[in-house]
């Protein structure tokens, strides 16, 4: 023990390793890179923190692309753009949801411009409550755990002014590349003005069956009605979050003959418009909520639809395969 106490003379200090570069080993040299470690572990807990609790703006937009392949595992994905009300275009990553078309609501960070959620229709997406994203918070608090734990050992194999440089470093890194990747990117092209018809632009698919509204449509043992003109806003009673988007409701009445269960009649809305319109579950569109699901009886209420704020109504196309349509515009 007396040799090693006159053999050992303290940590390095920086000073020493500039002036005998030679004595730097590749183990002191690796300590010194695992230290930027740390610091990277830091800025992503942080930024997700800033994301999820500072304030935050909601942007109504539009799927513009869906663009699809294969990671390093072979697993698909698909990388989504959207085209903000505003004209922004909006990189959402692999796991928004939202089919080509559909208006989504995205949720920004107002200190980082990072995404926070998307809300479709039918889905609330918030990439940092992911079991994902969950899994690299374990990792990334184990990080700085371990770290911790060795630090005084890492003191002893490198100076500590070039530990703290490399954390800073880490920190600083990682907090500017998430900052610089914000969900912002170069504006995306608008979709064309006939989206919103879907196939229906082509005439062999629309339907030769054609009733105006106020006139009852036969679905099988089911009898359908719109009752009314196509009105915009989210009614009384829906749920707050669909005031986010541009919301049109169909007034519509039914009746099922049958005496067991309820009959399903699949109903869609189409027109003009730079993107479709996606139908909201009965339960978010308030009391007397209709999603095309007919009771034994009868039945009165309103469809509600969110859709791009240039969308023109035009028919309710009733069914799938051998369809109907009702006019709107009649």
């Amino acid at each position: 023990m007396r040799a090693f106490a006159t053999r050992y003379t303290g940590p390095p200090t920086l000073r020493g390793w500039m002036r005998d570069p030679q004595s730097i080993t590749s183990l002191q040299v690796l300590v010194v890179i695992l230290a930027l470690v740390p610091g990277a572990a830091l800025a992503t807990l942080g930024m997700g923190l800033i994301d999820t609790l500072t304030p935050s703006e909601r942007v109504p937009a539009v799927v513009t692309a869906r663009d699809s392949g294969l990671d390093e595992e072979g697993i698909e994905y698909h990388e989504t753009t959207a085209l903000a009300d505003d004209g922004r275009g909006l990189g959402l990553g692999t796991g928004a949801p939202g089919l080509l078309g559909a208006p989504v609501v995205v949720t920004l960070s107002t200190v980082t411009g990072e995404l926070v959620a998307v809300r479709t229709a039918s889905d609330h997406y918030r990439p940092h409550r992911t079991g994902a994203y969950v899994f690299l918070v374990v990792v990334l608090l184990a990080t700085i755990v371990i770290a911790a734990l060795i630090a005084r050992r890492m003191a002893n194999l490198a100076p500590w002014t070039l530990l703290v440089i490399a954390v800073v470093v880490g920190f600083v890194g990682a907090g500017g590349w998430q900052v610089a990747s914000t969900a912002a990117v170069a504006p995306t092209s608008r979709l064309p003005a006939g989206t919103g018809m879907s196939i229906y632009t082509n005439p062999k698919f629309m339907p030769a069956s054609r009733s105006p509204t106020g006139q009852d449509v036969d679905f099988r043992d089911a009898t359908l009605r719109v009752t009314g003109p196509v009105t915009s806003g989210a009614p009384a009673g829906s749920a707050s979050w669909l005031s986010d988007f541009h919301v049109m409701v169909v007034p519509f009445s039914a009746s099922y003959r049958g005496t067991s269960g309820d009959r399903y009649v699949p109903l869609t809305l189409i027109g003009d418009g730079s993107g479709t319109a996606e139908r909201v579950a009965a339960e978010h569109c308030g009391p007397t909520g209709f999603d095309g699901r007919v009771p034994a009886g009868s039945v009165e209420g309103v469809m509600c639809f969110v859709t791009p704020p240039d969308f023109q109504p035009r028919h309710i196309i009733v069914g799938t395969g051998e369809t109907k349509r009702i006019d709107l515009t009649t």
